[in-house]
């Protein structure tokens, strides 16, 4: 399982012009929602924030050529790196060389890892692995200012609106907007989010 690194904190929150002065309880729950955005943030981006070394196995389809890696690193800081790639049609890693860096090329804008001079993936369930480093970094410090500020104003508006979940409108700020669902992002959030989002696969 990943560590998640949280986008923001408590502290953060508390300076947030207009917040509430928090009781235990109140604390309590803006930090498990700054741990939700996180992770909803996460699924949404199709990156992993942490930044550490990760091994993924894949299940590739036949005559592919590039593989969508589920996670890279910071566009404008540290960079993803592959260590290494396996491929393997009976997922014994030990009995197989390590695939030739040469032969593939990792896109660090998109995330997708190539096959050069026209060849292929091994194909088939598990057949390919890779270990590579991605995310920001292993604290706030690394987190991009705007992904900060981001999670901090959604968490402020939950916070603002918890007592009416149903509520399928909201002012904010002299205006209004629709809400869909409950925890639905705010649109200058995700215009953020939609900033450092994945966007690709298969």
């Amino acid at each position: 399982m990943s560590t998640l690194l949280e986008l923001c904190s408590i502290t953060d929150f508390e300076r947030y012009p207009g917040a509430s002065t928090l009781d235990a309880a109140g604390r309590d729950w803006v930090v498990a929602e700054i741990r939700a955005f996180s992770e909803r943030a996460e699924q949404e981006t199709n990156r992993l924030f942490y930044f550490e070394e990760r091994t993924f196995i894949f299940d590739v389809p036949d005559r592919m050529s590039v593989i969508q890696l589920p996670a890279f690193g910071n566009r404008t800081s540290t960079p993803a790196s592959v260590a290494q790639v396996h491929e393997s049609t009976d997922q014994d890693w030990t009995a197989n060389a390590l695939t030739d860096a040469d032969s593939y090329v990792y896109d660090d804008r998109t995330g997708m890892l190539h096959r050069k001079y026209g060849s292929v993936w091994t194909g088939g369930p598990q057949a390919v692995r890779v270990k590579w480093t991605s995310g920001f970094g292993t604290d706030l410090t690394h987190v991009p200012r705007d992904l900060r500020a981001a999670c901090v104003r959604q968490v402020a508006f939950w916070w603002q609106r918890r007592d009416s979940i149903g509520l399928q409108s909201q002012g904010v700020q002299g205006g209004s907007f629709s809400v869909s669902a409950p925890g639905e992002f705010l649109p200058d959030v995700r215009e953020v989010l939609d900033k450092y989002a994945i966007i690709g696969g298969w």
